[in-house]
């Protein structure tokens, strides 16, 4: 037989029983002739023979040995063919019973369901279907044995059969095969004509292959199951099974799969398992495919797994075997979870999932054991556009394996659970687009996610964006889809463009920061910048002499941002941090101007570019003079002393306020339950500073900690960052002495000395910036002695710092100064 290029194939491996019924007659094929109801072709044993098998009863035992044909309806009890073919273009129903399709040495087994003039044939079958292609020492050219439904040639048919039990199907060969030795079910044509046909099997599918010697089998032409032109196919679980034990290196496979491009799909209600086994070495190319489209351009097939997918490979060297893949504009859904198992899992290609074309994975559940298989979802061909889906509703996390590194072409996340996705230890590359539109990322600088030069994303979501810092190498720009979990709505991107003089060694690395940087002052030529938010942006490899940076308000009123106005009297810009103040750099607003803003009226969102930045390190949304109806609240200081009589002043500065009512301080003795200390009016809307202060005289004898609420005239609350203060009260303090102090910014290194012991000072102190930020895990310690220790701050800011001790024995704090 001629397989056509698009066919797919299913094998099974266990036994059938037929069943036993009570039929009155057995009716056996003579060889006359070829006419089912002419009475010459049958032979008959039983109590009420009739001319032919279904005249007389529906319970008749049907045994098929020579090719006969049936044109019209019948039912009968079961029936078996035998190196026979039986054509069906009429209706038929197995009542009681099921159907068995044998073949021995190259004889030819079939059971055609076909309407040869335009019919719609159908067949219903209550038990199970067995397909047996029986052991030969070499099966011969066309030596098939299968179940076709739907024509081969120009029908239009819309044939449907349903299986009430079990579909099994068994290919033995003992010792070769030939080319175009074919064993397969194949449902609706996979040439240009269009078939419509149905199968549903009621139970589950058994497709069994058993080579004891493929050392001849040169091409993969054993197919089992085939899915032709808008042709579906459904089942309970499918098991595909596969053992060899020859040496050779040939082609043997099974195979199910949707062919072409006219919608054809296959529905599998419970779990997939494929099973491939080699008792001595592999033959290089068996394997077990379940496949979505034809490698075609223009394939859009289906495959629709409801439970799990599991892949088991049991081989005593690497080789091709368990494969699934999607081509075209294919999509293959799984609804459980992937499950890898490999006797050889550091093997290059145990099992694999590949995606041709424009070809999609969309997965709902876990993946377990991703060590034990490849994973090319960057497929192979340059022009290959495959996505992989996240779709779940609970935890998902991205597979990995022994590689350093995996490639992904594209990736949607759509996972409505609300858990965050890690990225394994390894780098996650994507060369195609992120497109992120429910579900976190979390990354890190050694779980990195990184877009390949070419590499893009969509810019996330509100409910979706990376948090952490993430990567983009070369020379081409990228949005990138960051954000921060933690505040409630953070979602901000950063967009690189226009970038000179870079080259493939170039990397970006950004990352999104939900609080005010360490230092909010200014270079005296504009108001203020924002005290909620920054961006870093920084490069390695050749740095770019310019480059183009957007910074994204997703949520204005998130942001605090209000009034916008470009060109003339602009009054947001991009702020660069030069240290050791931030500097306005030349900006447009992208977008239309607002007038005038209030939260919930549009627009909400908008972007503002910063053009040709030659240095890169931190940015945020910087604010202008008369016009800073920007920002509010705008936070720009916030600390706290002691008095001289020992109480604790707590100060606050704002640049602008909207629609703000008042001020609630809160105190803490542990920085974890607070309470308020007093409650101060706002200042409304405006425009400009206003200073506040609070005595706290119930202040307590070492650390204490403060926190202020701001409540605007609609109930809506905002919380900023908490700052500490040492009360000593205490007459026996001890000291500590730092040099030297100041330090310059070259060093950043501060030797500490203290008139005590200390233990561990990376946990018994803490340093502040005046904003009252603990800086602490910006610096690293190192303990030289037990009353001496050093502090590297390569990471900090020049600025005034406060060292603390909150070991059990009272040290006085100091500042620091780094130059």
């Amino acid at each position: 037989m001629k397989t056509n290029a698009g066919i797919c194939v299913l094998l099974a491996l266990t036994f059938i029983q037929v069943q036993k019924t009570s039929a009155q007659n057995t009716y056996t094929t003579t060889g006359a002739g070829t006419v089912w109801t002419t009475a010459a072709n049958w032979s008959c044993t039983g109590g009420s023979c009739g001319l032919y098998p279904g005249q007389s009863a529906a319970n008749d035992i049907v045994n098929i040995n020579n090719d006969i044909n049936l044109t019209s309806t019948i039912t009968v009890g079961a029936i078996t063919v035998t190196n026979a073919v039986f054509n069906v273009s009429s209706n038929i129903t197995l009542a009681t019973a099921s159907v068995a399709v044998n073949s021995t040495g190259t004889s030819v087994a079939d059971f055609v369901i076909v309407a040869s003039g335009g019919g719609s044939p159908t067949v219903n079958i209550v038990g199970d279907v067995s397909i047996t292609r029986g052991t030969a020492s070499t099966l011969g050219l066309l030596a098939y044995t299968r179940i076709r439904v739907g024509g081969s040639t120009s029908f239009l048919t819309s044939s449907a059969v349903t299986i009430g039990g079990n579909l099994i199907y068994n290919y033995n060969n003992a010792t070769s095969a030939s080319p175009e030795t074919a064993s397969e079910i194949s449902v609706g044509n996979s040439s240009a004509f269009s078939d419509n046909c149905t199968l549903t099997i009621t139970g589950n599918v058994f497709l069994n292959y058993t080579f004891a010697n493929d050392a001849t089998v040169t091409q993969n032409n054993n197919l089992a199951f085939e899915v032709g032109k808008a042709a579906s196919v459904s089942m309970n679980n499918l098991n595909l099974n596969l053992a060899e034990s020859g040496s050779g290196s040939g082609g043997s496979n099974i195979r199910v799969a949707t062919l072409d491009n006219l919608n054809s799909s296959i529905t599998i209600n419970g779990n997939a398992a494929m099973n491939w086994n080699d008792g001595s070495s592999p033959n290089g190319g068996a394997d077990i495919y379940i496949k979505a489209g034809n490698d075609d351009p223009a394939s859009n097939t289906t495959i629709l797994i409801k439970g799990d997918l599991s892949m088991i490979s049991n081989v005593s060297t690497s080789s091709n075997n368990n494969i699934v893949r999607s081509s075209g504009t294919s999509t293959l859904t799984v609804k459980g979870n992937l499950n890898f198992t490999a006797s050889l899992p550091t093997a290059a290609i145990d099992n694999e999932i590949a995606l041709y074309q424009s070809g999609k994975l969309n997965l709902y559940g876990s993946i377990n054991n991703p060590t034990q298989g490849r994973f090319d979802f960057k497929p192979l061909g340059a022009t290959d556009n495959g996505t992989i889906i996240f779709s779940g509703s609970s935890a998902q996390t991205f597979p990995t394996k022994f590689r350093a590194s995996i490639n992904y072409k594209n990736i949607t996340i759509n996972n409505n659970s609300g858990a965050a996705f890690t990225i394994p230890n390894s780098t996650l590359n994507i060369e195609g687009t992120l497109t992120m539109n429910d579900g976190i990322i979390t990354s890190s600088p050694s779980n990195q996610l990184v877009f390949e030069d070419g590499g893009t994303s969509n810019g996330g979501s509100a409910t979706s964006y990376v948090t952490g810092p993430v990567l983009k190498k070369g020379i081409l720009g990228a949005l990138l889809p960051l954000g921060n979990t933690t505040v409630a709505k953070h979602w901000a991107p950063i967009q690189i463009s226009s970038i000179t003089n870079a080259d493939n060694t170039t990397i970006f690395t950004g990352q999104y920061f939900a609080n005010v940087y360490s230092s909010v002052t200014t270079d005296g030529t504009f108001d203020h910048v924002s005290g909620l938010e920054y961006w870093s942006l920084t490069t390695t490899g050749k740095t770019p002499t310019a480059t183009d940076v957007t910074l994204f308000w997703e949520d204005a009123c998130a942001s605090q941002i209000g009034k916008v106005t470009n060109g003339a009297g602009q009054d947001l810009f991009v702020g660069y941090f030069n240290s050791p103040q931030w500097n306005k750099l030349a900006s447009t607003i992208n977008g239309p101007n607002v007038s005038s803003f209030a939260c919930g009226t549009a627009p909400a969102t908008g972007s503002i570019t910063a053009t040709g930045v030659s240095s890169l390190g931190f940015f945020t949304f910087a604010a202008q003079g008369a016009h800073a109806n920007i920002l509010p609240i705008v936070l720009y200081k916030f600390w706290a002393e002691q008095s001289q009589n020992d109480y604790a002043k707590v100060n606050w500065v704002t640049k602008s306020e909207l629609n703000s009512d008042y001020f609630v301080l809160m105190h803490s003795p542990d920085g974890i339950t607070f309470s308020p200390v007093d409650t101060l009016r706002a200042a409304g809307t405006s425009q400009d500073t206003h200073e506040y202060e609070v005595i706290d005289r119930n202040v307590r004898p070492g650390q204490n900690y403060y926190r202020l609420i701001e409540i605007d005239f609609d109930g809506t609350k905002t919380e900023y960052n908490t700052i500490s203060l040492i009360i000593d009260k205490m007459e026996n303090s001890h000291l500590i002495q730092a040099f030297p102090n100041p330090v310059k910014s070259s060093t950043k290194t501060i030797t500490v000395r203290s008139s005590v012991d200390i233990q561990e000072p990376s946990n018994s102190f803490h340093l502040y910036s005046l904003m009252g930020l603990d800086v602490t895990s910006q610096c690293n310690f190192k303990e030289s002695s037990s009353k001496e220790f050093q502090i590297y701050a390569d990471q900090l800011v020049p600025g005034i710092y406060v060292l603390t001790c909150q070991s059990i024995t009272p040290i006085r704090p100091i500042k620091i100064i780094i130059e």
